[in-house]
């Protein structure tokens, strides 16, 4: 089971990329409306599992790793 993601989390990996709310939205196929509701939670993401998955799926696979203490990493340089 893959950790939840928190929309701090949310907020520090786009930082890290060095990514808009835009940007990410339009690289994962998620709509920028749902991308800032999910950044003002402070706990876990509630949205449909489509959306977390894509944006999840996005951030990693562009080197954001996600914690279980709430954190997150950049790998490598994959930007």
């Amino acid at each position: 089971m893959k950790l939840a993601i928190t929309g701090a989390q949310l907020r520090a990996a786009r930082a890290f990329l060095g990514w808009s709310a835009r940007d990410l939205a339009k690289r994962c196929g998620v709509s920028h409306s749902a991308i800032a509701r999910a950044e003002k939670i402070d706990g876990p993401l509630s949205m449909q599992a489509r959306n977390l998955n894509s944006i999840r799926g996005t951030l990693e696979k562009h080197g954001i790793e996600f914690l279980d203490s709430n954190g997150i990493r950049l790998l490598g340089d994959r930007c």
